[in-house]
């Protein structure tokens, strides 16, 4: 048992190089996987937020001036959201709001 310990110590052979370097890119494979999975998120979160402010403020903007007219606040309210959908994401995104 000594004698196998002691060769497999004193071995120069690479193996153990050739094993960290497959653990090491599963290893970078899991963290890129990670970082682009916390970018998904993280745009996903900022366009919900968005939508939800369009919402809030087509909404609020059209119990101040409410008619008997269904039709009209609701194509009214789609163009006011998609307004403010379009106003707010930064790089120029447009998101296609039906109401």
């Amino acid at each position: 048992m000594l004698n196998l310990k002691n060769r497999y110590i004193n071995n120069e052979e690479g193996n153990v190089a050739i094993l960290m370097g497959l653990v090491s890119s599963i290893l970078l494979l899991g963290v890129a996987a990670a970082l682009e999975t916390n970018s998904l998120v993280s745009t996903k979160s900022y366009a919900q937020d968005r939508l939800d402010s369009a919402v809030l403020s087509a909404a609020s903007t059209h119990l101040k001036s409410l008619s008997l007219n269904t039709r009209s606040i609701v194509s009214d309210s789609s163009d006011v959201t998609q307004d403010f959908i379009t106003s707010q994401m930064p790089d120029g995104t447009s998101l296609k709001c039906d109401a």
